[in-house]
């Protein structure tokens, strides 16, 4: 029931995609518009959910060392079981899907123990689970989208690295916020973390120096002209490191993961339209090294979210002095 997007529009999405913290002055000057108008037209875009942006956080910097595909085939409607599976507090992405299989998840925990742990709680409560298939995750990019029409959504760079810092109550009340907004003024990151809005600058600057935050960009898909989406497994056989790239730098990919298991990359993208889709199947068949490609349309998403490494809850306001 939205208006489409106009090109002012795409163009401030292009230009967040570039810096999601761009000011709203420099947004203004690259577009010709006033800074009241990008201001207004930003507002609208995100009340809308037209466009997110987040602080992205490798999982493994918040203690969160595995991370799964995991794959559920259900013996009947899957709506009730794919609403439950997200609401639990370690799944991140949950949806449901036509096609290979009914709802696929995403889910990061501490170790393999708390793993078995979520595996039999998805399990065990639901008679109208049939299978799980429970994908490691070994390495994934991270999202950079675009919006050029007709090409969904960028490829996306390597977490290469990735060590867990020491993050104190403050880190960590920085995080928990730009996690949920990743404009969030340092005025208002000062407020939950209990220090001074230059400290909040400051304490921001490093944790995106030391790679612990990025701010991404994330238009809606069937905003930006990509009606439609799917999550593709991928059987290989070789490298599978080779396969992800490849994989990754086809345009509409989105989250492409090496994995354990029986397929050795997944992946979501994105497409405007049937063609397209099939194209993107044939692209994806063609990548030496994979051997079969099962599909799984979205039907909906039930939940979409960055903000894991809180299993407790977000984390306590900081008093300040």
């Amino acid at each position: 029931d939205l208006d489409p997007l106009d090109e002012a529009d795409l163009k401030i999405i292009e230009l967040l995609s570039e810096d999601g913290r761009m000011s709203g002055r420099d947004i203004a000057q690259r577009t010709g518009l006033s800074e009241a108008n990008v201001s207004r037209r930003l507002a609208r875009l995100i009340e809308e959910g037209s466009l997110r942006i987040l602080a992205m956080v490798p999982a493994q910097m918040l203690g969160l060392n595995t991370r799964c595909v995991l794959l559920v085939r259900c013996k009947g409607d899957p709506s009730a079981t794919a609403e439950r599976l997200g609401r639990m507090p370690h799944v991140h992405w949950c949806g449901s899907t036509f096609g290979a299989f009914d709802i696929v998840l995403y889910a990061c925990v501490r170790d393999n123990q708390r793993l078995i742990d979520l595996v039999d709680e998805i399990c065990g409560q639901d008679p109208n689970i049939e299978d799980v298939v429970v994908c490691p995750v070994l390495e994934y990019f991270t999202p950079k989208p675009h919006t050029e029409k007709g090409n969904g959504l960028a490829g996306s760079r390597r977490v290469e690295g990735v060590r867990q810092p020491d993050l104190d109550q403050v880190d960590r009340a920085l995080i928990h916020a730009l996690q949920a907004n990743g404009r969030a003024s340092f005025a208002e990151l000062a407020e939950v973390s209990g220090i001074s809005a230059t400290s909040a600058a400051d304490r921001f600057r490093r944790l995106q120096a030391d790679g612990v935050v990025s701010i991404i960009t994330l238009p809606s898909p069937a905003r930006i002209g990509n009606l439609v989406r799917a999550t593709a497994c991928l059987r290989t056989r070789g490298s599978i490191r080779s396969v992800l790239e490849q994989a990754a730098s086809l345009p509409g990919t989105l989250w492409p993961c090496a994995c354990g298991g029986p397929f050795g990359v997944i992946l979501d993208f994105a497409c405007p339209n049937e063609q397209t889709l099939n194209e993107m199947r044939a692209r994806f068949i063609a990548i030496p090294g994979v051997t079969h490609v099962d599909m799984s349309l979205h039907r909906r998403i039930y939940r979409d979210d960055l903000q894991w490494g809180f299993e407790d809850g977000p984390p306590k306001p900081v008093s300040k002095g």
